[in-house]
């Protein structure tokens, strides 16, 4: 499903938590405890150097999907290859080349730094630690990692707090670096951020990846930001996948009902509404999703067989694939 060989995959991952509800819900008083499918069987592919968008509503699961892709977490179920290499067998020394090689950078800029630290030290623990270059040359590598994001290396001597938030992602995009990563997991690194301050770090990300090859997997729920940036998106509704297309493919003709709302939430000038879908009532609980298709509650052209069986990505063109029985 990518136009170059993949250099990640995701193949039918799930991720649970456990919840509780008790009195006055409080944990250690529950008696009751329930599973919340966060992620459930997806799969996905990343090319070498090409930017995936992962989008979909608040609570829809990206970011617990980002985070077990960058190996923070362990999914409950499913298969993780990396160069075409599982997670499930890898060796200690194996895994921390996955850690070093998938890297993550986080939505809250601030919360993200080590307050204790200087800028300094932040980029040169990863350095040492990985043994990336020589002890020497440490400080001059931190130097050219903060010019590289389009900062002065004078701000090495300051703490986060005395930063910027734009200044603030520059540094996290940097500290991701310092290891010389194939993949970064990005989630939703611009939306804390001014507009003018997003767009250069847009444009921060676009030239870093002709500079240094890097694939980028974008979680996003901003569609202008990934109509700019990405190569192709995947759409994420209640822990699935729903479908997955080339850019231009999703954003000119949208299958998914899903996929038609959220474009139609969008207001564009010009932008046609051949495709507007008309939905109602809330996205339903994790703790209990709907049986079959988790959207056809909301979905105006459900149908007996929605209610009942889940749909699974199939081609509907060349590019393009949709969980959708109305492509039967």
């Amino acid at each position: 499903m990518t136009a170059t060989a993949p250099i990640l995959e995701v193949d039918d991952v799930s991720k649970n938590f456990e919840a509780s509800r008790g009195l006055l819900g409080m944990p250690l008083l529950s008696r009751k405890r329930e599973v919340v499918r966060a992620v459930s069987e997806v799969s996905l592919s990343l090319g070498q150097s090409e930017v995936l968008a992962l989008v979909g509503e608040s609570g829809c699961g990206k970011s617990t999907l980002g985070r077990v892709i960058a190996g923070l977490i362990r999914p409950t179920s499913g298969e993780l290859r990396f160069a075409g290499i599982s997670h499930t067998v890898l060796s200690a020394a194996e895994r921390r080349d996955w850690a070093r090689n998938v890297q993550m950078i986080f939505q809250n800029p601030y919360a993200s730094l080590n307050a204790r630290q200087t800028i300094r030290e932040i980029i040169e623990e990863p350095l040492r630690v990985h043994r990336i270059v020589p002890k020497s040359d440490i400080a001059a590598r931190a130097d050219e990692l903060l010019d590289q994001v389009g900062l002065d290396p004078s701000f090495g001597k300051r703490q986060p707090h005395q930063l910027s938030g734009g200044q603030c992602q520059r540094v996290g995009i940097a500290r991701a670096l310092t290891v010389v990563p194939r993949v970064l997991v990005c989630d939703e690194p611009v939306s804390a951020l001014d507009v003018s301050i997003q767009a250069q770090v847009l444009n921060l990300f676009a030239d870093l990846r002709e500079e240094l090859t890097i694939a980028y997997l974008f979680i996003s729920h901003d569609l202008g930001v990934v109509e700019r940036l990405s190569d192709r998106v995947a759409v994420m509704y209640l822990g699935r996948i729903v479908e997955t297309a080339t850019r231009d493919d999703l954003f000119s003709s949208p299958k998914h009902p899903y996929t038609q709302t959220l474009l139609d939430a969008v207001p564009k000038i010009g932008r046609s509404r051949a495709h507007s879908v008309k939905v109602s009532g809330e996205r339903p609980s994790p703790l209990d999703p709907p049986s079959g298709c988790h959207f056809h509650p909301r979905c105006p052209h459900a149908t007996d067989r929605c209610r009942v069986e889940i749909p699974h990505l199939k081609a509907v063109g060349s590019n393009q694939f949709a969980a959708c029985h109305l492509y039967e």
